[in-house]
């Protein structure tokens, strides 16, 4: 009775035959040593059975790979009336874009309205995108853009074909030209916010301040005329009379100090012969139209017939 063949060597002999089937390359005859009385098995087909293994583990692999085998339908273009910039940078046009977004969704498009409802199709920066779900509008810069929102930006408003065009994409859809032009971006604009500038109207509930009367120059020595007495100090260096000085020059009246002017110092309750600071008119209606008007700015002047000395 013949000997076993010993496993080492039947192993090594599977193994040259898996090696010839990985190099696709022609099975030859197998020689193994005869060690029992029994005929050769037939030459297995080992390249087919391997090319389907292959095969089952690749169709495994897809399947899992697809989840299930369906195929994810591609996503719809989310508004078909939007353009913007695929490349660019630096230059472009000087003037400012600016206007109200508005959005068709039934037509796709998207138009930037200006002040007087002019709609026109807008080419945006480079890296603006489209979102649909929420539908809005994201520029390079992150800002968020929707319906209704103000947007500028520089750039200028050109022909729509010309733009396109220019841009190397597919025209606007007819649906979305009105005036022909397209709002169009600079490639590399950095878009914002407009700033509104709201201009505020009061009515002012004040007084106005009167103007002040021209003051008599030609003042006789022991004469009768009117005056707005504004101050009357033993120290024209006192604080109230300084401020009482500055208000005469303020108005542009020339003033000065004096204790010769009979009837001032008792019109403001002071001793005869005290300092006093006055402006002279010739009517007395002047004089109450400047006290009145010194009044209105901190002054307490009075009105009073005063007879002038110390001329000469």
């Amino acid at each position: 009775m013949s000997t076993p063949m010993p496993n080492d060597d039947v192993a090594a002999a599977f193994r040259r035959v898996y090696q010839q089937v990985v190099d696709h390359t022609e099975l030859p005859s197998i020689h193994l040593p005869v060690y029992a009385a029994r005929p050769a098995p037939r030459r297995p087909r080992y390249r087919w059975a391997f090319a389907g293994a292959v095969a089952v583990v690749v169709l495994a692999f897809a399947a899992v790979a697809l989840r299930g085998g369906e195929v994810p339908p591609a996503e719809p273009e989310v508004l078909a009336g939007f353009r913007a910039h695929q490349s660019g940078s630096g230059g472009g046009m000087d003037a400012i874009v600016v206007g109200t977004v508005e959005v068709d969704l039934d037509t796709g498009c998207v138009w930037l309205v200006d002040q007087g409802g002019a709609r026109y199709p807008v080419m945006w920066p480079v890296g603006t995108v489209a979102e649909p779900d929420p539908l809005r509008i994201v520029a390079a810069n992150g800002m968020l853009i929707g319906p209704g929102d103000r947007v500028e930006g520089s750039g200028g408003y050109v022909d729509a074909d010309a733009a396109t065009d220019a841009a190397g994409l597919q025209p606007f859809p007819n649906a979305c030209l009105t005036t022909g032009e397209a709002a169009v971006f600079n490639a590399d604009s950095q878009l914002a916010t407009p700033v509104t500038i709201t201009t505020v109207t009061t009515t002012s509930t004040t007084t106005p301040l009167l103007d002040f009367p021209p003051m008599r120059e030609d003042l006789e020595q022991g004469g009768l005329t009117w005056a707005a007495v504004l101050a009357g100090a033993v120290d024209p260096e006192d604080p109230a009379a300084v401020a009482a000085e500055q208000a005469a020059v303020d108005a542009g009246y020339t003033v000065g100090w004096t204790d010769c002017d009979e009837g001032a110092a008792e019109a403001l309750g002071l001793p005869g012969g005290t300092l006093t600071l006055s402006v002279y008119f010739d009517e007395a209606t002047q004089a109450e139209q400047a006290a009145t008007a010194f009044q209105a700015r901190g002054v307490d002047a009075v009105v009073a017939e005063v007879r002038t000395f110390c001329m000469d």
